[in-house]
């Protein structure tokens, strides 16, 4: 299983951008991840939001979401915007 730093800055955002998806369209989507993989991201993107933890995100990601606007990400987890 790769780790959050083997996503590209690519992935990443298209990752953003899925939280309504179902687990069919993502591995479709995704095709060289595990659904594992995904909800493990998911998951560091919501204690991102809710406790400021960046343990689980890489650099990249970290500004990927510090460069979004406030209000540009929904949590694929507990649906608040971010």
């Amino acid at each position: 299983m790769a780790s959050e730093s083997d996503w590209t800055a690519a992935e990443f955002e298209r990752l953003l951008d899925t939280e309504t998806w179902a687990a069919g369209q993502i591995r479709r989507r995704f095709p060289g991840r595990s659904l594992a993989e995904i909800a493990r991201l998911r998951g560091a993107l919501h204690a991102f939001h809710t406790v400021g933890d960046t343990a689980m995100l890489s650099p990249l990601m970290h500004q990927v979401l510090v460069a979004r606007r406030r209000g540009q990400v929904r949590c694929s987890v507990c649906g608040a915007v971010f």
